[in-house]
């Protein structure tokens, strides 16, 4: 009789096995599963984040014209490629111009201009008006690098047949003596050809990258867009500038340019 209480003590060690070792293999997976999402969770926050779109942009242009001036004598080669991130955006802009007088008085085929530009866009008053800031700062090449740095800002109403826009320009670089504005209007006609939009501007530069002060120019823009492929697109451009001053001159341009969408 004395035997019946070992063996039923034996019997319920045996029994307690099988559970008190899936209790230690439920552990050892959780442990696993542990560290398996910790490393999940750390390569994942690891990883480069792509932007949300974008585009490259390679043209060849008669002349440069920048707010009813010209920055070249003859043709340049242009290369500007975007990326867009939820409200942000990033630009770099290069201008080569195969016929530059440099510092030093000669002409030479130089890339004249490097641009490093950071913009923010929002929507405002409910999706009917769009506002963004840009910061530039350029590099001036063939100045022995001299650089300078303007910050500016767009006021566009959308929903409208005719799409206009208010624009702010401050060279900060000369203590922001230099201010430009620039009011524009933009509206797409149907062509069978293509996407034809027509832009007219009116100009007041104040001292900006010029000696006088009052209103600079009137323009018009024509550009028809043309899809090869699904993304990519080819734009043939010709812009018309009159001037408003006795320092601005008559300006016409033409533009060719082939854009990949990403």
């Amino acid at each position: 009789m004395r035997k019946l209480p070992l063996i039923m003590l034996a019997a319920g060690m045996l029994a307690a096995r099988p559970a008190a070792a899936q209790f230690k293999n439920y552990h050892a997976h959780k442990d696993v599963s542990d560290k398996i999402s910790y490393f999940a969770a750390e390569e994942q926050k690891n990883q480069i984040t792509f932007p949300d779109s974008g585009y490259v942009q390679l043209s060849q242009a008669s002349r440069w014209p920048v707010r009813g001036q010209a920055y070249s004598d003859g043709r340049v080669t242009q290369f500007e490629t975007r990326a867009y991130k939820g409200d942000f955006s990033g630009l770099l802009f290069v201008n080569h111009n195969p016929d530059r007088q440099c510092f030093d008085g000669k002409f030479r085929s130089v890339i004249d201009e490097l641009d490093i530009v950071g913009l923010y866009s929002r929507k405002i008053f409910n999706d009917n008006a769009t506002l963004t800031f840009k910061a530039v700062h350029e590099f001036l090449m063939h100045q022995q690098f001299t650089s300078a740095t303007e910050v500016s800002a767009d006021l566009t109403l959308n929903g409208t047949p005719i799409t206009p826009t208010l624009t702010w320009v401050s060279d900060i670089t000369r203590s922001g003596k230099g201010t430009y504005w620039q009011l524009s209007g933009s509206t797409i006609v149907p062509s069978k050809l293509g996407e034809l939009t027509i832009t007219d501007e009116i100009g007041f530069n104040n001292h900006y990258w010029r000696d006088g002060s009052g209103f600079s120019h009137m323009g018009i823009n024509a550009t028809l867009a043309n899809k090869l492929t699904n993304k990519l697109q080819i734009l043939l451009s010709g812009t018309y500038t009159i001037p408003m001053a006795d320092d601005m001159k008559t300006l016409s341009v033409g533009k060719l340019s082939l854009v990949y969408n990403f």
